[in-house]
């Protein structure tokens, strides 16, 4: 689909992306991974009962990323954006630096 889209404004037809409605298996999982440590303060060691998932750390990301957007949507306007801000701070930091790694 994306690829007619682009075709009709005369770009490129390989054009590949980020698709939120391509979930993997583990995602699911990997958000309930994220929500524990943003709003239950689990600690990080809690990912290690998830090391078999593969590519986890791709999917914390795109968790993290589902996660903030959500609470956005959710909250914009209210003060709880900046809860979820904080509340995501920390796991931001977790899941960049797995990234990096």
């Amino acid at each position: 689909m994306p690829e007619r889209v682009l075709a009709a404004f005369g770009a490129a037809a390989d054009w590949s992306g980020f698709s939120p409605l391509e979930r993997p298996a583990g995602l699911p999982l990997a958000i309930v991974a994220v929500e524990t440590l943003m709003w239950r303060q689990a600690r990080p060691e809690v990912l290690g009962h998830l090391g078999d998932e593969p590519e986890l750390d791709q999917l914390l990301a795109r968790a993290l990323i589902y996660r903030l957007v959500t609470e956005i949507v959710r909250r914009g306007g209210t003060a709880g954006v900046e809860a979820a801000a904080r509340a995501g701070q920390p796991v931001t930091d977790l899941v960049l630096a797995r990234l990096t790694r």
